[in-house]
């Protein structure tokens, strides 16, 4: 049950309000708040809970409206039907125009520090929408330019587009989209920025599934705010039932402004103003709004948790190197402190803490420290949780995420400081993996470029063996026409194919129909390859989008005799995508090739398709798949299995081949065994970047032996679990 405040006298309210955020009886370490219940009526003249209000109390301003062309809008604080047993409360009205119109108010940063964590809380209710006076609900909400939104932020709809800017954005609309980012009608609907991208379609919209939008209902908002990671959590509740997005997605979501660099510390300021928006797609409809119990809460210093505030490497950051290490500040607030023991990595599996690998500066009286592992091994993928909680045992948010350490053919480029003049600089380490960008397919020599600014016919075959990264740079500095394939045309049934039905347009290689391959749409971070050292200017990274089964990709190159594993780096949404890698086995310069199959990638659908994850390529069970190349091979990126191209489903960036041993390493063992309860556990040693298959057996006289799990080493001991069934099970580890 909620607890609302009544203004008896000025101080007898504010003693109220404290020991109600703080749920305390005493106020001697007090939450820094905001609060606009709205007590004190209509009003400028300073008192406590008025509106339009004005400065103080936690308020930079008070209430500012900005209206669409032709709109109106009425507005006060009225008690005639209370939201949530409560009293006075704020209604308003917005009809007379198409455009969206908002009313927003700005809390202040000395009473609410925007680089801490807060809370914003807030009950709303619509409690009409009328067409020429006539009830119209739901059919005058009925179109996706139907909509009311809430956001830390300032809607682009009134004046310059600053709400790229914004933290937190709950939306509803009328009708559903048709296209990106996903929002369905008549659901309250919660945000997730792009990382690369500030525009909205990029993102994608959760929408709750058990909180429909009806008029005369009231809502309750609350939304979690992590100002340093700009990230958010959202909870609506209609009384009945409650959607909470941490629980629906599995993480926290980010904010529109999300991408690196991390933080935008400038633009804070933005996100201090509590924004809400509505439009009627239609001259002759008002709508009806009422909002009550507003507050933007935080903590106290000594009641934060702890934060990690800076990783190394970022989060799926590819290509990071061994030796660069993993790094992370770690912080605490007012008179806390972190003690070596409560700092802890999983890594793999395997748990890291000052004992048994990682290094800390400081001591347990600290209350910021550096904490660093240095035990990463070079092409080897990694998964990293960080536990960490104060001496009072809050925990943080626990940071979780995935990078690699593959080291790629590298030619990056630099400028020279005598003239300016770019070059490039070659490295070329004994264990390079070879790194296959997806659009860098085959191409004609002798047909002509897609683009003028592609000038270069020096080339006499269908590849470039040691390509570079080419295009037009974030300032449209066109680079590396001769080594790169920039605006190169390749021709179908020979190069590439593609679905008939798949849409048209790129801007990487324009010219085969039916290819997309676009910019800055991934999670990925460019490469030092694609990096100017002003670590500003830099090419665009690429990706394949509306990848579809039919269509396929060669790409020839000229391999150093070895065994190789590969990854395909992709991601997909709501279907699960299957692609094979073929060896071409006839002339690759022309029609009706012939091929054979290497194996397969399996690509499940996830929460975004701009979350790219390296796959493995395997057989059919599953198992780790290798592949011999030597010497001048092309091979073939076929989709198998997938959604329709239209429905842009899955994105791909490149394949990584990784030169492997196959030899068992000496003195492989199974140690540890130990059973607990009804689980049994045992564990190896393993080499980086080598294949296991672990299997098992219910008697040793047959050869039916079932695959457990497959994996791939990176130096580390690996434990491996089963459920204890049965009487016995043997257990054998197989390379691969």
């Amino acid at each position: 049950m909620k607890t609302y405040v009544k203004k008896t006298t000025v101080l007898a309210a504010s003693a109220l309000l404290c020991a109600m955020l703080l749920n305390m009886t005493s106020t001697s370490a007090q939450a820094q708040s905001a609060t606009n219940y709205f007590t004190d009526g209509n009003g400028t003249d300073g008192t406590l809970d008025q509106y339009p209000g004005g400065t103080g109390n936690g308020w930079a301003a008070g209430w500012v409206t900005a209206l669409g062309t032709s709109a109106a809008i009425v507005n006060g604080v009225t008690n005639t039907a209370p939201l949530n047993s409560g009293s006075n409360y704020l209604s308003w009205s917005i009809g007379g125009g198409t455009a969206a119109s908002t009313i927003r108010r700005q809390f202040t940063n000395a009473t609410i520090d925007v680089t801490q964590p807060y809370t914003v809380e807030f009950d709303y209710r619509l409690d009409n929408l009328t067409s020429n006076g006539l009830p119209a609900f739901p059919g005058g909400f009925s179109g996706n330019s139907d909509y009311i939104v809430f956001q830390g932020g300032v809607s682009s709809d009134i004046g310059p587009d600053v709400r790229a800017k914004c933290s937190y954005m709950v939306r509803v609309q009328g009708a559903a989209n048709a296209a990106q980012p996903g929002l369905v009608a008549l659901r309250w609907s919660f945000y997730d920025g792009n990382p690369a991208s500030t525009t909205e379609n990029l993102g994608a919209y959760y929408n709750a599934t058990n909180v429909t939008f009806a008029t005369n209902t009231v809502y309750h908002f609350k939304l979690q705010i992590d100002p340093y990671n700009r990230l958010y959590e959202g909870t609506v509740s209609d009384g009945v039932n409650t959607y909470n997005t941490t629980t629906a997605v599995g993480r926290k979501l980010r904010w529109r402004q999300f991408g690196p660099p991390v933080p935008f510390t400038t633009d804070f300021g933005n996100t201090t103003l509590l924004t809400f928006v509505s439009r009627n797609n239609h001259a002759a409809r008002t709508n009806f709004q009422s909002m009550d119990s507003l507050s933007v809460i935080q903590l106290p210093a000594d009641q934060r948790p702890a934060r990690v505030t800076q990783v190394l490497p970022r989060r799926a950051e590819t290509f990071y190197p061994a030796v660069s290490n993993v790094v992370l500040d770690v912080v605490t607030y007012g008179t806390n402190s972190l003690p070596s023991s409560n700092i802890v990595f999983n890594l793999n599996g395997t748990n890291f803490t000052s004992t048994n690998g990682l290094t800390l500066t400081g001591t347990d009286a600290s209350s910021s420290r550096t904490v660093t592992y240095s035990g990463l091994v070079s092409n080897a993928i990694y998964n990293l949780t960080v536990n960490l909680t104060d001496q009072a045992g809050r925990a943080s948010s626990s940071p979780s995420f995935f990078f690699d350490t593959f080291v790629p053919y590298s030619r990056y480029r630099t400028t020279t400081t005598t003239n300016s003049t770019n070059v490039f600089i070659e490295i070329n380490p004994s264990n390079y993996v070879t790194v296959l960008e997806i659009e860098n397919f085959n191409f004609d020599p002798l047909a002509a470029a897609c683009s003028l600014t592609q000038d270069d016919n020096t080339k006499t075959d269908r590849y470039i063996q040691d390509w570079r990264y080419s295009g037009f740079t974030y300032d449209s500095q066109l680079v590396e026409r001769t080594n790169g394939y920039f605006m190169r045309q390749g021709v179908a049934g020979i190069d590439f194919k593609v679905d008939s039905t798949a849409n048209t347009g790129s801007n990487f290689r324009s010219c085969p129909p039916g290819i997309n391959i676009r910019n800055e749409t991934s999670d990925d971070f460019n490469r030092q390859e694609q990096l100017w050292t002003d670590g500003v200017t830099a090419l665009r990274e690429n990706v394949l989008e509306r990848a579809s089964t039919n269509m396929w990709f060669n790409y020839t190159h000229e391999w150093t005799n070895a065994q190789y594993m590969v990854y395909l780096r992709a991601g997909c949404i709501l279907s699960n995508y299957t692609f094979a890698l073929d060896k071409v086995t006839s002339d690759y310069t022309q029609t009706n090739q012939t091929t054979t199959n290497i194996g397969i990638f399996q690509l499940p659908a996830g929460l975004k398709k701009e979350i790219l994850k390296n796959y493995l390529l395997t057989d059919t069970n599953g198992a780790p798949k290798l592949v011999t190349l030597s010497g001048k091979e092309t091979v073939r990126l076929t989709g198998i299995a997938g959604a329709s191209p239209t429905l842009n489903f899955c994105f791909l960036n490149y394949m990584v081949f990784l030169p492997v041993s196959t030899a068992v390493p000496v003195n492989i063992s199974l140690t540890n065994a130990m059973a607990n309860g009804t689980n049994f556990s045992f564990s190896f040693n393993t080499v980086a970047s080598t294949p296991y298959t672990v299997q098992y057996n219910i008697n040793l006289s047959t050869t039916n032996w079932t695959t457990l799990t497959n994996l791939i080493g990176d130096g580390s001991p690996v434990v491996i679990q089963d459920a204890i069934t049965g009487s016995e099970r043997y257990y054998r580890v197989k390379n691969p």
